[in-house]
């Protein structure tokens, strides 16, 4: 039977690709996350994230090894009890620049070339870093800042209380709320297919549900622009507005580092 990525982690010592004992940086992370935000949502214990250049790439490691092989069969997939399966769990480094986009995509090119990963599953995960992460960020700045403030379907209602709490009967949302508030992650289909989805449903206010995610191209594109409409189609029109929003990203001239937690990665 395939070991599940979460199954791998655990059997290491590690959660997230974080070191299994205590180190310098990380205990100063945790100090000053307890002393500032000790009254924000989440659980600080236990902490499994890396914290620096080299555990960042130790993470990088696992996955290739362990759980790449099946993420084009499995990207979309849920089970309760397995919040990562075989997601990366990359995108917090990526986000603050402890790993870079080039290097992860050369990485699982790598397996490919070497036999270690199929075709559907190095394609897909490139896929995600190139042809969406790197997009939504020029869609972002392209858009911005009046991309904030569009609720294309005109929801008002408040966010429900369990959103903060879990403290709901519905299984899937219990559960993905509870993933993350244990784990400050969730995967797309966590995201946009339970908690973002039943949102839609419920007719929730855009800047409501985006109040939750920190990051803020995550919640402008990710949220509200597809799982809550709030963004009239503007991640998928025409090719020629892709292209605009591509060069949008290119005239930037900044780092490319700085981007999405919730995409399939």
């Amino acid at each position: 039977m395939r070991t599940t990525a979460s199954a791998c982690r655990a059997a290491s010592g590690r959660r997230c690709g974080g070191p299994s004992s205590p180190t310098r940086p990380r205990a100063r992370l945790l100090a000053l996350v307890e002393a500032q935000f000790g009254d924000y949502f989440g659980d600080l214990e236990p902490f499994g994230w890396a914290v620096t250049r080299a555990d960042a790439l130790t993470a990088l490691d696992d996955f290739v090894s362990y759980s790449l092989a099946g993420f084009g069969d499995f990207q979309d997939a849920m089970r309760q009890g397995e919040p990562f399966l075989f997601h990366a769990v990359l995108s917090p480094y990526l986000n603050i620049g402890l790993l870079t986009p080039r290097e992860v995509c050369e990485r699982a090119e790598a397996a490919y070339w070497a036999g270690s990963a199929p075709l559907n599953a190095v394609e897909g995960f490139i896929r995600q870093v190139i042809g969406w992460r790197e997009y939504v960020r020029g869609v972002y700045w392209t858009h911005m800042p009046g991309y904030a403030r569009t609720n294309a379907l005109g929801a008002r209602r408040n966010l429900p209380w369990f959103y903060w709490t879990g403290e709901v009967e519905m299984n899937c949302l219990r559960t993905c709320i509870g993933d993350i508030r244990s784990h400050a992650y969730a995967h797309h289909i966590q995201r946009l297919m339970v908690t973002g989805n039943f949102a839609l449903i419920a007719g929730v206010e855009p800047a409501q549900v985006e109040g939750m995610v920190s990051d803020r191209l995550c919640r402008r594109l990710r949220v509200g622009g597809v799982a809550e409409h709030a963004r009239l189609g503007a991640l998928g029109r025409r090719r020629a507005d892709r292209l605009e929003a591509l060069r949008g990203l290119g005239r930037l001239h900044q780092p490319h580092v700085g981007l999405l937690p919730d995409l399939p990665l």
